[in-house]
């Protein structure tokens, strides 16, 4: 019985083997060789137990015996596993569904379903599973890119340009160089969103979030409860403009609480109560 195996060993290349071995993580080959092979060495068998007995019980011990020691060796066992994502919550998130313990066997592991499972993760694009010379399980996946925070109620999500969920809860100062937005059909939005947020340039650091209003339009959150409402139509049009007036005449450096942009044509702003208080003696005057 152990001559049978090494035998095997020489004649069968350590590169068939690895080969066999990648081959039998499909479902299909496995079945092959874990019910119908069997089930063929027991017909054999049991057609020579019809000859000789003792012959056949011999023959059958040493052909399964050399069957095992062949497949099953080191290299068929799997000592770990690592995952490339791109991004460390994407990896643990990944790592989590791994629910194996190591070392095992490579015919244990479900390839196949271990790849769908991480294919329908909302985060994930694609993704592959491989076994890597050495007894290795390495996943790889590609991850949507997220290009917003939604706040949604108390909670913070991450969202990718189409507007998918990719993380359910986060940490604001974690994604401090995404645009903010809320408000009712806001996740439907995002593409116009992330323009919006890249048209205001040297403002940004004064944006707390864009606010979507009546799922038709985008108002601007500044710092300081001032805020900017943008038209329904052409937003990015408007907070050129509303770049312009702030480069030509500082508009964002009086004391305003409130600039209107929803017609193309006009600008009207709100000032606050202090301003309008140093206002009034003016007014007055004008009056007399």
């Amino acid at each position: 019985m152990p001559q049978i195996a090494t035998m095997l060993r020489r004649i069968i290349p350590t590169t068939v083997i690895f080969r066999l071995q990648r081959i039998l993580l499909t479902w299909h080959w496995r079945r092959l060789f874990f019910y119908v092979l069997p089930m063929a060495v027991v017909a054999i068998a049991g057609y020579g137990l019809l000859i000789s007995k003792g012959n056949g019980i011999r023959l059958f011990n040493q052909g399964l015996a050399a069957f095992q020691q062949a497949v099953h060796t080191e290299q068929s066992r799997i000592h770990g596993f690592q995952v490339h994502a791109t991004s460390e919550h994407l990896e643990a998130e990944i790592a989590a569904l791994v629910s194996l313990d190591f070392p095992a066997d490579i015919f244990s592991i479900d390839a196949e379903s271990l790849l769908r499972t991480i294919e329908a993760l909302p985060a994930v694009v694609s993704a592959d599973v491989k076994i890597q010379p050495g007894g290795s399980l390495v996943i790889t996946a590609v991850g949507r890119r997220p290009v917003a925070v939604w706040r949604n109620g108390e909670r913070l999500s991450l969202l990718d340009g189409d507007g998918i969920a990719l993380v359910q809860s986060v940490d604001r100062k974690d994604y401090i160089d995404l645009p903010l937005v809320a408000g009712g059909g806001a996740i439907g939005s995002i593409p116009e969103a992330v323009q919006l947020y890249h048209a205001l340039e040297e403002l940004q650091d004064s944006l707390q979030g864009l606010l979507r209003v009546g799922n038709r339009r985008w108002d601007l959150i500044l710092d300081g409860g001032r805020r900017v409402l943008l038209p329904e139509k052409d937003p990015v049009r408007a907070v050129n403009r509303l770049m312009f007036l702030n480069r030509s005449d500082a508009l964002l450096q009086r004391q305003l609480r409130l600039v209107d942009l929803r017609d193309p044509g006009l600008t009207i702003v709100r000032l606050t109560d202090s301003s309008l208080q140093l206002l009034k003696p003016s007014l007055q005057d004008n009056d007399l």
